[in-house]
């Protein structure tokens, strides 16, 4: 199990890769983030980071897609699955024509 620097680290590893492949400066980085420089190079060596400045980073890298392995996603239970299977009709049913439930009984 990674320890919390090894994770910062790693996730400052992929900023600035990013940031190099896409062929910007820190100082641009930071600018179109919002950011100050000294904010990305502490992001960028895992120094710990306030989260919205991280989210800001990869904003504009254009790489907020990276959060969706957090996405929560619902997870329907096996019952609840049976359930809504069972109430799902199986077969059609042919109703009465509107003109034959008014008439009369014949008897």
């Amino acid at each position: 199990m990674e320890t919390d620097i090894e994770i910062l680290r790693r996730i400052g590893s992929f900023i600035q890769q990013e940031r190099l492949r896409q062929n910007l400066t820190q100082s641009e980085l930071a600018a179109q983030a919002g950011l100050g420089r000294s904010t990305l190079s502490l992001l960028e060596r895992g120094e710990a980071v306030m989260l919205p400045s991280l989210l800001q980073a990869l904003r504009a890298l254009n790489r907020l897609e990276v959060l969706d392995a957090m996405a929560v996603r619902p997870e329907i239970s096996p019952i609840t699955m049976y359930k809504t299977e069972m109430q799902q009709r199986r077969r059609a049913r042919k109703t009465a024509a509107p003109d034959t439930l008014a008439a009369e009984p014949d008897w």
